[in-house]
Parts: structure tokens; C-alpha cells; sequence
């Protein structure tokens, strides 16, 4: 199954915990999950620590695969080779 615009999860108000909700999705089935936040070292993460919607989770026992197509336009995020310096 593949997911993408995970963002809702992450909405306070639903009170979701969205990564262990896709581990917990991953049992019966093979998730990909598109990740609209970053990855640095073992944490992955998910919005501005200020930031309400803000999560940081231990990504060592994930299987990332990091896609190196530079972000689009309005992405505020950095290039991947921004962040993962080789």
C-alpha cells in the first residue's frame, strides 16, 4: 500500500501518533509511506520543534529510502544533498 499526504496525520486535534500508527498498519501489509519531513542520522522528524504538530522519532529499525529528486518549487524543505553531505 502506498501512502502519500500523510500531513492530516500529524493534525493535533486527531490525536494520532503517525508513525507507530503505520508500523502498526505494516503488520498485515506492506506500507510505503511518503514522509513529508526529514531524516539526520537515526531521527526522523516531522515539522519545526516549535512547531504543534512537531514529531521526532527513532528511525533505526526503518527502511528508508531517500529519493534524490530535489524538492519542488514550493517545498521548504532543503535539497536532500543538503541535508545528507556526503
Amino acid at each position: 500500500v502506498l501512502v502519500d499526504n500523510i500531513e492530516l496525520l500529524f493534525h493535533p486535534e486527531l490525536c494520532l501518533d503517525p508513525l507507530p500508527l503505520l508500523q502498526k498498519l505494516a503488520r498485515a501489509r506492506t506500507i510505503v509511506a511518503s514522509w513529508p519531513g526529514q531524516v539526520r542520522g537515526a531521527t526522523i522528524t516531522y515539522a519545526n520543534p516549535s512547531h504543534p504538530e512537531h514529531r521526532a522519532y527513532d528511525c533505526s529499525n526503518l527502511e528508508i529510502v531517500a529519493s534524490d529528486a530535489p524538492p519542488g518549487p514550493d517545498d521548504p524543505r532543503p535539497a536532500l544533498d543538503q541535508e545528507h553531505p556526503s
